[in-house]
């Protein structure tokens, strides 16, 4: 995302913003996507941390 972002403050004119549309599109829906994976990060580890207290 970081070298996209700075690849667009090198060519910032709509001919190179056109050309690369479809990758913004692709990190848009990855940011979307954010806070559900975080929100599943988390409750994964609370299970698991669940899991590993009443095994011991």
């Amino acid at each position: 995302m970081f070298d996209f972002l700075a690849e667009l403050a090198e060519n910032n004119n709509k001919e190179w913003f056109d050309a690369h549309k479809a990758h913004m599109n692709r990190l848009q829906g990855l940011l979307v996507m954010r806070p559900f994976f975080d929100f599943m990060t988390e409750a994964l580890t609370i299970n698991l941390n669940r899991e590993s207290i009443s095994n011991n």
